[in-house]
C-alpha cells in the first residue's frame, strides 16, 4: 500500500459504505491522499465517476444562445443581440418546454461522445426580458421548467429579415453548425414584424422530427409524383402501341384469308 500510494494516486474512493483499515487512513494522511467513501455499489458509482471525469476534463466551448428542451429534443437559439431569443424562450416554457440555460450555453462531449450543454452556474435559473428585467423561472414556472443539461440535436439561427436576400421556401436547403467537431443540424429564421416566433420554432422542431423520421419534403413528393405520373403514362403510351400493334396483325390475316378464298373461287 505504502509503494501504491508514493505513486501519488489522485484519490482513493471506497464503493457501497465499505468500512477503510486504520492502516490505510494513515498511510493516506502521510501521503496527503484524500480517502472518500460512497453508498453507491461499484457498478454504478463508475459510470457516475465516468460521466462527472468527462464533464471535467472534457474539452468545453462557450456559445451565446438560447439551449432548451422542446418536445424532447435539445435545441440551441442563436442570434444577434435584441432579436428576442430570451422573450421567445419564456414563450416557450409558459407552453410547456423546458429551459437549459439562458444567454451562455456551455457545450461539451460526454462519454458518449454526444454534444450536450448545459447553464453556467452563475446564471442558471435566471432569463433576462427587457423591460422587466431578470426573472427567476424556478419561482415563475415551478422546478419543472428547468432542465440541468441537455444534449443538442437541432440549432435554431434567428436573423433579422433581408427582402434581398434569398431564403429557402421548399425546405430543401440543408445547413450544419459546427461545435467541437459535430455538425449540427441548422435553421435559418427570419424574423420580422408579425412573425410568431414561438409557432415558428416549434414547427421547425416537428418539421426536423418528421425529416429524421423519413417524411418526404415537398420537392421530394412533387418529384415522386411526377415520376409516377410519367410511369403511368408510358404504361399507358405502351399498351396503346400493343393494342394497335395486335389490331395490324389481325387486320393483315383477315386480308390474308380473304384473298386465299377469293383464289379458290376463281379455280
Amino acid at each position: 500500500m505504502k509503494d501504491f500510494m508514493a505513486m501519488r494516486v489522485p484519490g482513493i474512493i471506497i464503493s457501497e459504505s465499505q468500512e477503510v483499515d486504520d492502516a490505510i487512513v494513515e498511510i493516506a494522511g502521510k501521503y496527503k491522499t484524500p480517502v472518500l467513501i460512497s453508498n453507491l455499489k461499484t457498478s454504478l458509482l463508475i459510470p457516475r465517476l465516468s460521466n462527472f471525469l468527462y464533464r471535467h476534463f472534457s474539452q468545453k466551448i462557450k456559445i451565446n444562445g438560447v439551449l432548451m428542451d422542446i418536445m424532447g429534443l435539445g435545441i440551441l437559439i442563436t442570434g444577434p443581440s435584441g432579436i428576442g431569443k430570451s422573450e421567445t424562450a419564456l414563450e416557450l416554457v409558459s407552453k410547456g418546454s423546458h429551459l437549459i440555460s439562458d444567454d451562455l450555453v456551455e457545450f461539451y462531449l460526454d462519454s458518449n461522445d454526444e454534444l450536450v450543454g448545459r447553464s453556467v452556474d452563475k446564471i442558471k435559473k435566471w432569463i433576462e426580458v427587457r423591460g422587466l428585467g431578470i426573472i427567476n423561472i424556478v419561482e415563475m414556472f415551478g422546478v419543472g421548467a428547468l432542465l440541468e443539461e441537455k444534449k443538442l440535436d437541432l440549432v435554431i439561427k434567428l436573423e433579422k429579415w433581408n427582402p434581398r436576400k434569398k431564403y429557402d421556401r421548399l425546405g430543401e436547403e440543408k445547413l450544419y453548425f459546427n461545435i467541437l467537431g459535430k455538425d449540427i443540424p441548422t435553421f435559418n429564421l427570419p424574423v420580422a414584424i408579425g412573425r410568431n416566433l414561438s409557432t415558428l420554432i416549434e414547427v421547425a422542431v416537428k418539421f426536423f422530427i418528421s425529416r429524421k423520421n423519413g417524411s418526404m419534403s415537398f420537392v421530394e413528393q412533387f418529384y415522386n409524383t411526377f415520376d409516377q405520373n410519367n410511369y403511368q403514362k408510358n404504361q399507358e403510351k405502351n399498351q396503346s402501341h400493343e393494342n394497335n400493334t395486335t389490331n395490324k396483325t389481325n387486320k393483315n390475316n383477315v386480308n390474308k384469308v380473304d384473298k386465299g378464298n377469293l383464289g379458290n373461287q376463281t379455280k
